[in-house]
């Protein structure tokens, strides 16, 4: 399991292994006891390696720029050491960059709509790369009119 926290001290309690990483970089690695004294950094990633790590909306409470900051995190992370997730956004940008095959799901019910695959790497993926702009769009057009719908259903009930 990887549980990204803000809470540093939740992390040394569960945990393990504690990695802290800043801007892409890891700063700090090792046990709670050896890190207790290390200046606290903006968040820890907590290694515990299952066999598929599952990330319900890890980033939809924060804000743009610290969004970034993690999915660069992210993928440092699994470029260093490969792992499996299933990780479920609402956010397209975030999907085609850190998705290899992407699930489209309808509204209710919830059936497979369409699936997208995206073979590069993820530290070959970037932030206003043309490619994952037009992967971006081409997911918009799958989902914009069940977005109209249920936009529609809450204004008219």
């Amino acid at each position: 399991m990887l549980i990204v926290t803000h809470d540093l001290d939740v992390a040394f309690a569960l945990a393990d292994r504690v990695v802290m990483m800043r801007d892409g970089r890891i700063v700090e690695e090792g046990s709670p006891q050896t890190l207790a004294t290390t200046p606290r950094a903006p968040w820890a990633l907590i290694d515990v390696k299952p066999a598929v790590m599952l990330m319900d909306e890890p980033l939809s409470a924060l804000d743009a720029q610290t969004r970034e900051l993690l999915i660069d995190d992210l993928v440092s992370l699994w470029a260093r050491e490969p792992f499996t997730a299933l990780y479920v956004t609402h956010n397209l940008s975030e999907a085609v960059r850190l998705g290899h095959k992407i699930v489209v799901l309808s509204r209710r019910p919830g059936e497979v709509r369409e699936v997208m695959r995206i073979d590069r790497p993820l530290d070959d993926r970037a932030l206003g790369d043309a490619e994952l702009d037009r992967r971006q769009k081409q997911l918009w057009d799958a989902i914009r009119g069940e977005a109209r719908a249920a936009d529609e259903e809450l204004i008219h009930g």
